[in-house]
């Protein structure tokens, strides 16, 4: 037996950034139990036009890629929390590691 311990990030983000893969990160593995918790906060500058987080996803939204949002570089736990988070937007705004 062969056990592996990988986070989240490298997980994900193996299939993406490594051609020819020698193993499907979906069929190949099974979750067996959370070893950490991450949370995460949605900050933004003074001056953008949003006070709360409805008015900040209506932003984002009507902004698109003119709003950068930053994250604590590819494949990072933050990264993927990004992506996530304006796919379910339907947002795209423009990535800053």
């Amino acid at each position: 037996y062969t056990l592996l311990a990988a986070a989240m990030g490298s997980h994900v983000a193996a299939p993406v950034l490594t051609p020819n893969l020698k193993y499907d990160p979906v069929a190949d593995f099974v979750p067996i139990g959370i070893t950490a918790h991450s949370p995460a906060v949605v900050i933004a500058r003074k001056d953008f036009p949003a006070n709360d987080l409805k008015e900040f996803v209506a932003a984002l939204r009507q902004r698109g890629d003119a709003v950068k949002q930053a994250h604590g570089g590819v494949g990072a736990s933050s990264h993927m929390a990004c992506l996530l988070f304006t796919a379910e937007l339907g947002a795209k705004p423009a990535l800053v590691a």
